[in-house]
């Protein structure tokens, strides 16, 4: 099963906040959170690398018809960014969206 980027209504990160509302399909399987979060993760990675690099943070906004600044990526991307890599891999992804809960 994959999570179909197409299944996501809306996505909001606003001060620090992330929101995804998900479309409800019936007969879908309810995965757990983190696997939730890792298929989200695996959507969002565009070159299959392990990890959410600037261009691929501005990508998931303009998926949403959403136009960031290459500040506001680097401000996003700092702020997921926990170890200071320069990129945001799985476990951090699904870290911030956990710490959300």
């Amino acid at each position: 099963m994959s999570i179909c980027i197409a299944n996501i209504i809306s996505w909001d990160f606003m001060f620090g906040k992330v929101c995804i509302k998900w479309k409800n399909v019936t007969g879908t399987l309810v995965l757990s959170r983190k696997a939730m979060y890792r298929r989200v993760f695996q959507s969002f990675d565009r070159d299959s690398s392990g990890r959410i690099d600037l261009s691929e943070i501005r990508d998931i906004y303009a998926r949403f018809a959403i136009t960031i600044s290459p500040d506001q990526a680097t401000q996003i991307m700092t702020f997921l960014d926990k170890d200071g890599s320069g990129d945001v891999d799985v476990e951090e992804f699904i870290d911030f969206f956990i710490s959300q809960q």
